[in-house]
């Protein structure tokens, strides 16, 4: 009796044992499950893959569920697991912070800004002010994904600071544009939920000296008459100090007279002197041209994307074919060139300027599709946009 007792109690036993294994192994497939559902949001960005995300809260039950089961509170914050690194859900006393994103939480690093539900189970951005204006919030380079609600809005404006070696995100000097680097390329980012998105054809001045700089005249061209005058564009840029120079062919006689005496043909080009290196001044046969600006003529760096003189003395961009009807030029330019006047920026339907650049160019950046052209400078990035004026002299 006492032997079918105690066959009966340890097949019980087993019994037990093996529902509870299945219930754990159930319960395991649906945070599985539930967590799949929760990082899916991190290839749906709209700048970029990590960028400018649609919350996967938004859509997702298994997104929800699996965040009200995880979410924790540690360190000031809300936070849930995102692959191998920390979702910061959302700041818990916005009053007392000091508006700096920390790099790791719980010795793992934070990869994600992200959003929570609030009390009406509604997704809210990780960072909600109680006033209107604008917060500056310091993110560390670990930082990858960024949920959209994140972006701007008019009522929870928030400008990124980030370092300039930030392999994910740059910003404009001003912190206002925020740019998505991908690949090598910049994309402006814009939110989807708000009627005010970035504009990359906005103009964005910054005041420069347009003092001469003092060169030292250790070149025979350096000492020619008008060559001062010739340069000195090279520090009153739009955009930044290289960037959308305006032609001074335009409004000194002197740099006229340098360009008239000095300029020259060289492998398919016209150029000039400039600096310590070369300014392209035109392309000579524009229906032959492969679009390519090379590195070197005549043994030095070609450094600036000029303009010249018409026939009738008007300034011209440096590639122009008056047999086409339409000029759209797509343009490789090297790492050195540095200097590109406003002339060569301008885009309308008859006249515009694709520009390739390599990944690693110090002075510019495009975005993906090559369309648009941002100047680099000490790390931020600027949209370029100039105002071209008629060059009459």
């Amino acid at each position: 009796m006492k032997k079918l007792i105690s066959l009966f109690i340890i097949s019980a036993l087993i019994i037990a044992l093996c529902s509870c294994s299945e219930k754990s192994e159930k319960k395991s497939a649906v945070d599985k499950a539930a967590y799949k559902a929760y990082v899916s949001d991190c290839d749906k960005g709209v700048a970029a893959s990590f960028c400018g995300m649609e919350s996967s809260l938004e859509k997702s039950k298994k997104a929800r569920e699996y965040f009200k089961l995880n979410s924790r509170k540690k360190d000031g914050f809300l936070i849930t697991d995102y692959f191998d690194g920390i979702c910061i859900n959302r700041v818990l006393k916005p009053e007392k912070w000091d508006y700096a994103i920390p790099d790791k939480i719980e010795g793992k690093s934070v990869v994600k800004l992200g959003c929570y539900l609030d009390e009406k189970d509604e997704v809210q951005p990780f960072i909600k002010f109680k006033d209107e204006g604008a917060k500056h919030i310091t993110v560390p380079d670990s930082v990858k994904y960024i949920d959209d609600k994140n972006l701007y809005s008019s009522y929870n404006r928030i400008y990124y600071n980030f370092s300039k070696s930030n392999p994910y995100y740059a910003t404009d000097r001003d912190y206002v544009y925020l740019f998505a680097k991908g690949k090598g390329y910049y994309e402006p980012v814009f939110s989807s939920r708000s009627f005010t998105y970035y504009d990359v054809c906005r103009q964005s001045e910054r005041k420069v000296s347009a003092s001469v700089k003092k060169y030292t005249p250790d070149k025979p061209y350096k000492k020619l008459e008008g060559y001062s005058e010739y340069v000195s564009d090279c520090d009153t840029g739009t955009v930044t100090s290289f960037c959308g120079t305006k032609s001074v062919l335009g409004e000194s006689k002197k740099a006229r007279k340098y360009y008239k005496t000095n300029s020259r043909e060289a492998d398919g080009f016209l150029v000039t002197d400039y600096l310590d290196g070369i300014c392209i001044n035109k392309v000579l046969e524009p229906s032959r041209w492969d679009g390519r600006i090379p590195d070197k003529i005549e043994g030095k760096p070609v450094i600036k994307l000029g303009t010249y003189l018409d026939e009738e003395g008007y300034i011209s961009q440096f590639v122009y074919d008056k047999d086409k009807e339409f000029n759209i030029w797509n343009v490789t330019i090297p790492k050195t060139v540095k200097y590109i006047e406003d002339y060569n920026l301008s885009d309308d339907r008859y006249f515009k300027l694709y520009f390739a650049v390599d990944k690693d160019n110090p002075y510019y950046a495009t975005d993906a599709a090559g369309e648009e052209i941002f100047a680099i400078e000490d790390g931020y990035v600027q949209p370029v946009y100039i105002y071209i004026d008629d060059g009459e002299m």
